[in-house]
């Protein structure tokens, strides 16, 4: 975007016999509503189940160039970035290409019919907070806000 390219000699013929002149081109790209841009790399937020993101598996995504079949780790939590090479933005001289970044986003399950939901609360009955990324420090910061700001709560 905002790059002039240059075509020497393809412009208006030139006056009594001179050379032809130059063609300029400005060249500005059309922002998409998929890919986001960042220099050469493309970034594109990737909605994953939440039994993916736990236990990792595969999953399907777009490039500029087709589909590719993603690894998810397991224990993939919202926010991170996987990391395509060679699947962003051609450079001009057309040898190099820069990346795709999948920003992975854990989605919510919805729509669960009662076999569904009654599975689910199986598997809640047999998890505890040590299951669950993030939960002790969050917790334990939230223990040290109320110690910190017991009294001034209303």
């Amino acid at each position: 975007t905002g790059n002039t390219l240059s075509v020497d000699g393809a412009g208006q013929h030139g006056t009594n016999g001179g050379r032809n002149g130059d063609v300029y081109v400005d060249v500005y790209v059309k922002d998409s509503n998929i890919f986001m841009r960042d220099g050469m790399n493309l970034i594109i937020d990737e909605v994953i189940s939440p039994i993916t993101a736990s236990i990792g598996g595969k999953h399907d995504t777009i490039t500029p160039w087709g589909e590719v079949t993603l690894s998810i780790p397991p224990e993939t939590k919202t926010g991170k970035m996987l990391r395509i090479k060679g699947n962003g933005v051609k450079y001009s001289n057309g040898n190099q290409c820069g990346d795709l970044f999948v920003r992975i986003i854990v989605g919510s399950l919805i729509n669960l019919n009662n076999e569904q939901k009654k599975i689910l609360e199986h598997l809640a009955s047999s998890l505890s907070y040590d299951n669950i990324q993030d939960v002790k420090e969050f917790n334990k910061m939230k223990k040290e806000y109320m110690i910190k700001n017991k009294g001034k709560m209303k």
